[in-house]
């Protein structure tokens, strides 16, 4: 053998004995949460070993907790949009209650309040219109006099 494959045979038996005792990495993949617990409580607290197995179980145990939040959260997820299509369903159902079923009885109450003289809306099924008058209103710019803050008729003429 050459020297530096001694010298590697060497380093790679020292990192061996630093964690000697415990499975290696395809027997510990393989291994439930359990198993590694009860191996992590057989090494001596802080040794290479003992920190190896303990991160090694504290990923497994994240993993199972992902799953379990990912469970709830879909689950969160589909009752939402379940919640939401319920209150849309009730929506329509609670919108068709509140039309009234026959228009008419509308129409023959604004009728019997207009003018007799407005013909009967009852034959045609419309509403008559109410037509106001309004009175114009006539708006006069200020003019650059001293009357500036006096009262103008509606024909821009100031009041006497």
């Amino acid at each position: 053998m050459t020297t530096a494959k001694i010298e590697r045979q060497a380093a790679e038996e020292a990192f061996e004995q630093g964690f000697h005792g415990i499975p290696d990495p395809k027997q510990r993949a393989i291994m439930s949460p359990e198993m590694l617990a009860i191996e992590l409580f057989k090494l001596e607290k802080g040794s290479p070993p003992y920190i190896l197995l303990e991160h090694e179980l504290n990923l497994r145990l994240a993993k199972e907790q992902a799953k379990a939040t990912l469970s709830a959260g879909w689950l969160g997820a589909s009752a939402t949009v379940l919640a939401a299509l319920a209150t849309f369903a009730l929506g329509l159902f609670a919108g068709t209650l509140q039309q009234p079923k026959e228009p008419s009885a509308c129409i023959s109450e604004k009728t019997s309040t207009t003018n007799a003289s407005q013909p009967d809306s009852k034959a045609t099924g419309v509403v008559p219109k109410v037509e106001t008058h309004a009175q114009p209103v006539l708006v006069a710019p200020l003019s650059g006099s001293n009357d500036q803050g006096a009262a103008h008729n509606h024909y821009g003429k100031p009041d006497p």
